[in-house]
């Protein structure tokens, strides 16, 4: 047999959601692994997902919603079926990626065998009825096998949690603004340093492609866990610069010091990690700005608003800040070499005005 087509359009395999339909009222176990889900047809097939349960395996990834957030039934549909499958087998239930999975897997057992279903369709009801998509039903045994691989690697990852261990966001509410950070370092104009006295510029060049979930983008790491012990994403706002080996080795990159001179790592380096401070000046929609900074990590390579200073977050205050201004960055979306295109620059500029102040230009 060969892989079959089905899009939701009836001329080219039909919809999804009666294939699925027929094959779960047949199934006994169900993995699916989805970026996005619709609280509708989770609901709709939530009594047969319960029974699946009491019997066998049905377990649910998210790849996306720890990042975007959720509405408030979504919560409320999730929070209903994990404790419904959990109370019958705590290893079933809602599971939650926290490294971003955007992918759409479909695994129904029957006795021995089992079918795979890949493609485009998210697990909601446009996914399955109404969306033109394009998924196929895997045939090839090698494929499915892989198909399977991946499958327990995403439900076993360290990146992935039980939904009551994680802690979602609701996507519909009001956004707050909780960092103040920049706020607290605001200063008068005649606290601001006159550019000419500059004696040097170092550009940091801001390689967000190959950072997708640090540096600028730090919001889409796998995050931490809260006070509440549970894990979330780290704030929209945190941020850090990661400079390369030529910019470390820069006349005018901030200067600092080995913090464990001599010592070994425990795979026996000696440890390169350096620790120095300067000042930052800064101004933007007609404010002035001054931030204590940080130099840290291996060879001095990160810079980030100090603690003293409302921590990571307060320069990322000032450079998201910036980009949603201009109208190319919106809120909860990764910077990528697009948005600084639009945007007019891929550098952060310091400007050395002395051994431990600087100007930044962004």
């Amino acid at each position: 047999m060969s892989d079959e087509l089905i899009t939701n359009e009836k001329d080219f395999g039909g919809k999804l959601y009666k294939r699925f339909s027929a094959d779960l009222a047949s199934s006994n176990g169900l993995l699916v692994a989805s970026g996005y889900f619709g609280a509708d047809l989770v609901s709709d097939f939530e009594e047969k997902l319960v029974k699946l349960g009491k019997g066998g395996t049905c377990k649910l990834l998210l790849g996306m919603v720890y990042h975007s957030g959720v509405g408030k039934k979504q919560l409320e549909t999730l929070k209903s079926i994990d404790t419904k499958l959990r109370n019958d087998n705590p290893d079933n239930g809602i599971f939650i990626r926290r490294k971003q999975y955007h992918g759409k897997i479909y695994k129904l057992n029957s006795n021995s065998d089992f079918k795979i279903y890949i493609g485009s369709s998210n697990f909601s009801n446009s996914g399955f009825k109404s969306r033109t998509e394009c998924n196929v039903e895997i045939e090839n045994d090698k494929t499915k096998k892989d198909i399977d691989s991946f499958l327990d690697f995403l439900f076993t990852d360290s990146a992935t949690e039980k939904f009551s261990d994680v802690e979602l966001f609701l996507k519909d509410r009001k956004r707050t603004q909780i960092t103040r950070g920049l706020k607290n370092c605001e200063i008068d104009i005649s606290e601001f340093p006159d550019e000419s006295r500059a004696i040097g510029l170092c550009k940091i060049k801001l390689r967000v492609d190959s950072q997708p979930q640090s540096s600028l983008n730090l919001f889409f790491d796998k995050g931490r866990k809260n006070p509440n012990g549970l894990y979330s994403p780290r704030p929209w706002h945190e941020v850090e610069l990661t400079s390369d080996s030529n910019e470390l080795k820069h006349e005018h990159y901030p200067q600092s010091n080995l913090l464990h001179p001599g010592q070994l790592t425990s795979s026996g380096n000696l440890s390169k990690s350096r620790e120095g401070n300067f000042i930052a000046y800064a101004k933007d929609n007609g404010k002035f700005y001054r931030m204590k900074m940080k130099v840290h990590a291996d060879n001095g390579k990160n810079i980030s608003s100090a603690k003293e200073s409302g921590g990571r977050a307060t320069l990322g205050e000032l450079i998201k800040g910036k980009l949603e201004r201009a109208k190319v960055l919106s809120f909860r979306e990764r910077i990528t070499s697009d948005t600084l295109h639009e945007y007019g620059r891929d550098t952060l500029d310091l400007i050395k005005i002395s051994d431990n102040e600087y100007i930044i230009d962004f």
